[in-house]
């Protein structure tokens, strides 16, 4: 009896390993810094006990996760294997919180504890990162914070490492204020608020000091016509990473505006080569 029943378990093992679970897109709220974040988890075609590598993507200052070139990232890295969450930083699109209240710092956090979340999930393996603009000044922070055995690829696109420079000097992105002394609150762009903290906390960051002890495989992109964060940021950040590749689209605007592919198709194919060995 004992080995009908031991034979039966095993049919049944075969069976369960041998089908296909379907691509699946889902809605999943995470608790970030001081508020729960909306997020959108995309996971592809699978195995029952199959680990995935799964992309981080994150949006920029008054952006959010439904922005059309996130989409086709996780879209097009479905279709190569790739799981992908991209969500929205507090006081972004559906996530709580307040943008007055939102810094570079608590959107790490926010960043951060996506990323633990996603390693209590337990079907997961290498973990990348992508960042637009300020999102990629929190992907570059967070990957040197948690270094290259747990942010295995990094890209940074149109890199808004200048934001600190701005506050130090009063003048971010044509909005100007006093550096020594900020205004609680100042109206910024769509008629947000941007909070006093935001300056403060800005003022202390430096990107290009801070990445310089990441090591892990990064590739830089870069709009040649990006006039409010121009190509410069990245070509000062390819100083600081001297392993990273870097690609500048000739007339590309700060959102790759009629180039998407530009931003998306490298940035796929980043995640999804095979890197060479490391002697």
């Amino acid at each position: 009896m004992n080995t009908i029943i031991q034979q039966c378990l095993a049919v049944i093992m075969v069976m369960l390993t041998s089908l296909t679970m379907p691509a699946k897109t889902e809605n999943v709220k995470i608790q970030g810094d001081h508020c729960r974040l909306d997020a959108i988890l995309q996971i592809p075609e699978r195995k029952p006990a199959d680990v995935m590598p799964v992309a981080i993507l994150m949006h920029g200052l008054t952006g959010n996760k439904d922005g059309m070139f996130l989409r086709a990232i996780a879209d097009s890295l479905e279709r190569r294997g790739v799981a992908s969450i991209r969500f929205d930083f507090n006081g972004h699109g559906r996530s709580e919180g307040s943008f007055t209240d939102m810094t570079i710092p608590n959107e790490v956090t926010d960043a951060r504890m996506v990323y633990h979340w996603l390693m209590e999930q337990h079907c997961f393996s290498d973990v990348y990162l992508f960042g637009h603009s300020q999102g990629s000044v929190v992907a570059a922070l967070l990957a040197t914070e948690l270094g290259p055995q747990k942010v295995k690829r990094l890209v940074l696109a149109s890199t808004a490492s200048n934001i600190p420079e701005m506050c130090r000097k009063g003048k971010l992105f044509g909005y100007k204020f006093d550096p020594k002394n900020p205004p609680a609150s100042m109206l910024f762009w769509e008629n947000k608020k941007l909070g006093g903290n935001y300056i403060r906390e800005a003022q202390k960051i430096d990107v290009y000091e801070t990445v310089k002890t990441y090591t892990g495989p990064v590739l830089l992109l870069h709009g040649g016509a990006d006039t409010g964060v121009p190509p410069s940021c990245s070509e000062k950040l390819k100083v600081s990473l001297p392993q990273a590749e870097m690609i500048i689209s000739p007339g590309a605007n700060h959102v790759f505006t009629k180039h998407t592919k530009n931003l998306v198709n490298p940035t796929v194919d980043f995640f999804t080569r095979k890197m060479p060995e490391k002697k």
